[in-house]
């Protein structure tokens, strides 16, 4: 594990105080409390709907060879998990009855609704999120999941300033933090919601601009942290204006210095990213954020006194 450095102490411990401190999650950070990966939510998504085709039909499941479509579908590795989501809304759709398709879509976030909002996952706490709420930071985040408002809200916040669409125009200023899902979350509904290869096309091709205008004028002169591999995301970091803020990403090693100073240098010149290495491995990385979190800590109540004309 690596040594924490003082100077990033000092960056974060500054930005808590002027609540300029947002944290970015990428999907590692709800993997390590065992949701699926990218490829594990189609697989089990693509599963559920082989078997609950009748909760939509009025209890008649009686599609020829429905199984069957679906098992193709789940075995092409030549089709992206993107695009299968595509064609998995299609077949249901086509396979619906008429008084389900006259209804909004909703219904195809069955699964979603209850793996993302209702299901425990294998891991109740994470510890990674544990350890950032005392921070007081804000979070951006592209995962599916309620977990970071569960965390925030069990620190003890009473209001949570959820967004659930990023294409909100002007943020406003709220008594508590923010949670902003970049792909929606399954309670915001199937318009809001982005994973199937169509959304991406609209939402990256079509409205990019648009939809991180809000986004971007928020983390404009903050402090932002990137944790749990979400600089993997490109067309993200392509439509995030760093310029005017403070970026960091903490990353696992590439095994060896000369590694590791390359991957450095292209994204803080070309990222404007600074990357702060915390270890070899991503198992490190809770303990090293709960040694950064205790240290910010220190300094932030040692400041406080010291401002206070009280420090012993």
């Amino acid at each position: 594990m690596k040594k924490v450095d003082p100077e990033f102490i000092k960056v974060i411990r500054n930005a808590k105080k002027n609540e300029k401190l947002v944290f970015f999650l990428g999907a590692g950070v709800s993997m390590s409390q065992g949701y699926p990966d990218w490829n594990g939510y189609v697989r089990h998504l693509i599963e559920y709907w082989k078997y609950n085709l009748a909760s939509i039909n009025d209890g008649e499941s009686n599609q020829v060879g429905w199984v069957k479509k679906l098992d193709w579908l789940e075995q092409q590795e030549n089709i992206t998990n993107a695009r299968k989501i595509d064609i998995l809304h299609y077949l249901i759709e086509e396979n619906s009855t008429a008084k389900i398709k006259d209804t909004d879509k909703d219904y195809l976030l069955q699964y979603e609704q209850e793996w993302f909002e209702k299901a425990v996952p294998v891991t109740k706490n994470n510890s990674i999120l544990h350890s950032l709420v005392s921070l007081n930071g804000s979070y951006i985040t592209t995962n599916y999941d309620l977990e970071i408002e569960k965390s925030v809200a069990g620190f003890g916040y009473d209001e949570i300033n959820s967004l659930e669409k990023a294409k909100v125009g002007r943020f406003t200023v709220g008594n508590g933090p923010y949670v902003i899902h970049l792909h929606g979350t399954p309670k915001a509904g199937f318009e809001s919601f982005i994973n199937s290869a169509a959304d991406y096309s609209n939402l990256y091709y079509k409205q990019s601009s648009s939809h991180y205008e809000g986004v971007n004028e928020f983390i404009r002169g903050k402090v932002i942290v990137f944790i749990g591999s979400s600089l993997q995301e490109d067309e993200i970091l392509s439509n995030l204006d760093l310029k005017e803020a403070h970026a960091y990403a903490l990353m696992k090693g590439y095994g060896d210095d000369l590694s590791n100073q390359m991957i450095e240098d292209y994204y803080k010149n070309k990222k404007n990213i600074e990357i702060i290495w915390y270890g070899d491995t991503y198992d490190e990385l809770p303990t090293y954020l709960s040694r950064v979190v205790d240290e910010v800590i220190v300094q932030y109540r040692r400041n406080s006194r010291m401002e206070e004309g009280i420090l012993e």
